[in-house]
């Protein structure tokens, strides 16, 4: 559990792991730099062990010490402010996984609004059951809270790349596939993802997100193989435009360049007319439309 000024939400996840049957072998937390009683939260409530930081890096750089500390052959990495459903361990156990195996669980995700509304939607990995294909986990956005991982694996990828603040996750699961990993995708959801309006760091941080995300999308547009192109210039472009949407017009323009060096010449939009328009134009005002009409 990497957590970050959670003292508020542990309670109600390390509840819910404490209540898993068969038990975890171990819970480890990672206090990336608190400014509230995390960590001795963390100690009161039962975590089998408590990392502490003393400079806040973010998530991908907490879960690589708590990577480097675990001694379990298989790992859940788990939000401190999301919560895990009962009988998450016993399906893990009964799905046997093999030891090149990511095993993915479908996905809830619970909107707060400010207003105290909500709403809730599911989301489900099956069409990544038993790929390898990078063209294909490109096309999915990850929760990490739904996995679990073979140590070996994570370890032999290098973990998650700690240098990336948004789009660790998304990046973490490609270089698990490169490294020779398989998805096997479970329709049972466990992982209840709560989206708070107005929190949370990549909903208050949009354009180091979308940064990261261009990071991460040019470095695969040169280390994947072809087959992934048109994938890559599709999402790509689309990153150009929430690139320019969150002020990084400078970025935007780069990614235009680059998705359209991967044969994507019309912008991503529902809206055919606006794609329509993109090919005889350069996507940039056809952006600033967008942007008006959003």
């Amino acid at each position: 559990i990497p957590a970050y000024n959670a003292a508020d939400h542990l309670p109600a996840l390390l509840a819910d792991a404490q209540a898993q049957e068969p038990p975890f072998a171990e819970i480890l937390v990672y206090d990336d730099a608190s400014t509230d009683r995390t960590a001795e939260e963390a100690s009161r409530l039962g975590a089998t062990r408590v990392l502490r930081g003393t400079t806040n890096h973010g998530a991908a750089y907490a879960r690589n010490q708590l990577l480097a500390a675990a001694a379990s052959p298989w790992l859940h990495f788990h939000d401190a402010d999301d919560r895990l459903a009962p009988g998450f361990t016993a399906a893990m156990a009964a799905a046997d996984p093999l030891a090149d195996e990511i095993l993915l669980t479908a996905l809830t995700v619970r909107w707060l609004g400010k207003d105290g509304s909500e709403k809730v939607t599911r989301h489900s990995y099956a069409p990544l059951d038993g790929t390898s294909d990078p063209a294909l986990v490109l096309e999915h956005e990850f929760q990490v809270g739904c996995g679990l991982y073979p140590t070996d694996l994570v370890r032999k990828a290098g973990g998650f790349n700690a240098a990336l603040r948004g789009a660790e996750d998304h990046d973490f699961h490609m270089r698990l596939v490169l490294a020779g990993g398989r998805f096997r995708a479970l329709e049972t959801s466990f992982n209840t993802y709560c989206v708070r309006e107005g929190q949370g760091w990549s909903r208050t941080h949009e354009a180091r997100m979308r940064s990261d995300w261009h990071q991460v999308l040019l470095h695969y547009a040169q280390n994947l193989p072809p087959h992934c192109r048109p994938t890559l210039g599709r999402l790509i472009m689309e990153n150009a435009y929430k690139l320019y949407a969150a002020g990084r017009k400078d970025l935007a323009k780069e990614a235009i360049q680059s998705a359209r060096s991967l044969g994507q010449t019309e912008i991503t939009s529902s809206q055919a007319w606006l794609r329509l328009l993109s090919r005889v134009t350069s996507p940039a005002p056809i952006f600033f439309i967008r942007r008006l009409l959003a």
